[in-house]
Parts: C-alpha cells; structure tokens; sequence
C-alpha cells in the first residue's frame, strides 16, 4: 500500500524532544561516584545522615550528576528529566537536592 506525500515527508525535527533541556542528554557512565567527603555544598546534618542512616560512602553516579546538575537544590533555572535502571539511586538522586534546598534555605 503507498502512503500519502504527505506522511511520507516527515519532518527531521519531530523525532527531536519537544522541551529545550531535554535535546542534549547527559550520559552517565557507570562507576562515576563521588566519596561523600567531595560532595560540596551537601548539609552537615544530611551528611551524617545518609552516611550514619544509609550507610552511604560515595553518592551513586547518577546521584552525583543530578546534585551537580541542580548545584545541591540552589538552582533554580534547571530541569531534570532522569532514566536509569531500578536500584541505580534516582530517588535519592531527587531527594538530596531538594532536602538540602530545606535544610540550607
């Protein structure tokens, strides 16, 4: 069966992301972490916190980038839009930044 011209010719552009932040991804490579002694910024009660509570050494590598990527919950002028494996650390990658917002606000 022919398709019409007009769904034939498709335009480049529509397979592109709608929102701006979202055309350049950000690619994590695996084993990228950070030592919870390096994360700058990161409150001293939720540091005692995730280090005592969770037992944490090191920010996981998409916890890492999501915490610079949102300068520790300080930026206001930033989206994040993450897709990564389950038990990667995305929750926390979310929660850290917005419970040093609280903490430090």
């Amino acid at each position: 069966m022919e398709q019409p011209a007009a769904a034939a010719a498709a335009p480049a552009a529509a397979s592109q992301p709608v929102l701006p932040w979202m055309r350049v991804p950000l690619n994590i490579a695996a084993g990228t972490g950070v030592a919870l002694s390096n994360v700058q910024g990161l409150h001293p009660a939720l540091l005692r916190a995730v280090r005592e509570q969770l037992g944490f050494v090191e920010l996981f590598p998409v916890q890492a980038a999501v915490w610079r990527g949102l300068a520790g919950g300080h930026s206001t002028t930033h989206d994040m839009c993450i897709c990564a494996p389950t038990g990667s650390g995305k929750t926390l990658a979310y929660a850290l930044p917005m419970l040093n917002a609280i903490l430090t606000g």
